[in-house]
């Protein structure tokens, strides 16, 4: 259980890194963007996310290629803060 809500914790944590450095931007553009979680994830590492995309397929004919796709054209607090707030709720939960 401490390693799910840990997992749950930092998911939470990356998910205000992405917030942020969309919100200090927009505060001189004087409108809001968000990070798509495929821009968020080019910032911190090209290399993989090339690799993950050609190891899953194009979008238009693989299904895991597509789910990927929708995947990344989430904005990124939201990609990675909805499955860290599932894993702490989760974390929680007691076995009976």
């Amino acid at each position: 259980m401490l390693l799910i809500r840990a997992a749950g914790i930092l998911l939470i944590f990356g998910a205000v890194l992405p917030l942020v450095l969309a919100l200090v931007p927009s505060v001189e553009r004087g409108y809001y963007k968000s990070l798509t979680a495929r821009q968020f994830w080019e910032q911190l590492n090209p290399w993989s996310l090339h690799n993950i995309e050609g190891l899953l397929g194009d979008p238009s004919s693989a299904f895991f290629g597509q789910i990927l796709a929708d995947l990344l054209h989430l904005p990124a607090w939201l990609a990675l803060g909805v499955p860290g707030l599932f894993l702490l709720a989760m974390s929680f939960l007691r076995k009976v």
